[in-house]
């Protein structure tokens, strides 16, 4: 074949689970994440030209901060392209899709910041402790 298609990334629908650590990063993240939502809601409230706008892109912010959440993108940085993703890799054809995926893990890491910072504190005011520990080899 003329061409070699490398590895590419995954994307899998699991819960990230709330933002762990000390308890006083927590309530840091858990108010950063809160500021952050509000302002957002404030600029679309502010913004929308129509009540049914403000529903409309309300909504679309719940639907991101879900799939912010949910969706756990990880492409294969080895296979983006040449010099690091700049420059198109004529001879493989998967350096496109994880160059995709990893423009949407940009695209949701907002939103993953503020839903897992929001259910850390959530966590974390129930009476939870998270601690995030380092993967096992």
């Amino acid at each position: 074949m003329w061409f070699d298609s490398g590895n590419v990334g995954s994307a899998e629908i699991r819960g990230a689970g709330p933002a762990g650590g000390a308890p006083t990063l927590v309530v840091v993240r858990g108010v950063t994440g809160l500021v952050l939502l509000i302002a957002a809601v404030v600029w679309i409230a502010r913004d929308a030209r129509s009540s049914e706008a403000v529903f409309v892109f309300e909504g679309v912010l719940c639907l991101y901060l879900l799939a912010s959440y949910w969706l756990h993108v990880e492409p294969d940085y080895d296979n983006v392209g040449l010099l690091g993703g700049l420059i198109n890799d004529p001879f493989r054809t998967s350096d496109n899709v994880n160059r995709t995926l990893a423009g949407i893990k940009a695209l949701l890491m907002p939103g993953r910041f503020v839903s897992r910072s929001l259910v850390g504190m959530v966590v974390l005011m129930r009476g939870r402790r998270t601690i995030a520990l380092p993967p096992r080899d």
